[in-house]
């Protein structure tokens, strides 16, 4: 599928100008192949009254564009992993505590209205600039544990489409707010490591095509003791999943159904450091791991405190930013 792109992040008071190029760019596409149609704008990711204006939640802006564009593609971009630095200089790597709730606002969105969403990874650094030049906080160096997160988390909310940001951009931005670096391309047109970090990921997606592409998100739980923005937390079974074991495990779990098939995605809620889970499922369900290389030795152990049924349990040893896959039987 190709798409034409109509713009990024249009302000609030823009919504009607945008809307009129919107209409005129579709209408004089139609003579083109109907693989080539699709319009879409890429949606701003804030309560900042300049986007949402009086609406006061991002629900609302989006039943809004919903109103104004019945977009084909919702599209919006949101990059998690931050570096802040200190008064002493000393830089700490975080993670937005929003992240996962607009990834279900755009999730439950295409649900509801029946077309798919988009989101965005970020494979470039960009520094944010006070007024003297200074950086006062950046979008973090991208690398593969990194961008696999980002990845892996929206195709876990059941996101069709990944886009990236940004190809080749280095130096500042022409208001001098932003510094960009280590782009896949370099200024002088060669290949960095962040390339070779983007193709990875794409290879590793490539792989689950079959099992992401026209995929369902059925239900999303979190688990782990951080405290993140509107996630419903793990609490009891959930599909074949019966309990999450471990040194705290930071996880989000995912049900999604492509066809007559059912599968239960685990995404790291860590993008710089790898752990290890244990994960009792149900024996009646027939879990089946989907990739061979993250499963450890498995084995039916006594009896699921919350159901009569044996249990089965694996050892999961999560990359950072790692995922891991299973396939199951529904009751």
């Amino acid at each position: 599928m190709r798409a034409w792109l109509l713009g990024d992040e249009p302000k609030y008071n823009q919504l009607c100008k945008w809307l009129q190029c919107y209409y005129n760019l579709k209408q004089r596409i139609k003579v083109l192949p109907a693989d080539s149609t699709t319009v879409f704008v890429n949606l701003a990711v804030s309560t900042d009254s300049k986007y949402i204006g009086t609406l006061k939640t991002i629900p609302a802006y989006l039943n809004c564009i919903q109103k104004l564009y019945r977009p084909a593609i919702w599209s919006y971009d949101m990059y998690p992993v931050h570096e802040n630095k200190n008064d002493k200089g000393n830089i700490t790597v975080t993670t937005d505590r929003k992240y996962y709730y607009f990834l279900d606002c755009f999730a439950k969105k295409a649900k509801e209205t029946g077309r798919p969403f988009w989101a965005y990874c970020i494979c470039v650094r960009v520094g944010i600039l006070d007024e003297n030049g200074n950086e006062s906080w950046a979008l973090a160096t991208p690398t593969e544990s990194r961008m696999r997160f980002e990845a892996f988390s929206s195709l876990a909310y059941g996101a069709q489409g990944l886009l990236y940001f940004t190809f080749r951009k280095n130096g500042l931005n022409d208001d001098k707010t932003e510094s960009f670096s280590h782009a896949p391309i370099d200024a002088d047109g060669n290949k960095t490591a962040t390339y070779y970090a983007v193709k990875k990921v794409n290879d590793e997606i490539a792989r689950y095509n079959n099992i992401f592409y026209g995929a369902q998100m059925l239900e999303v739980r979190h688990a782990g003791t951080t405290v993140w923005t509107g996630v419903t937390m793990l609490d009891g079974k959930f599909g074949p999943l019966v309990r999450i074991r471990g040194n705290n495990p930071e996880v989000l779990v995912s049900l999604l159904k492509n066809g007559n098939q059912h599968y239960l995605v685990i995404v790291s809620h860590e993008p710089d450091v790898p752990q290890t889970i244990l994960c009792d499922f149900d024996a009646s369900m027939n879990v089946r791991s989907q990739i061979i290389d993250t499963i450890g030795p498995s084995s039916t152990e006594g009896k699921a405190a919350v159901s009569p049924g044996l249990v089965v349990t694996m050892t999961i040893n999560l990359k950072a930013g790692g995922y891991a896959i299973f396939s199951y039987d529904e009751k």
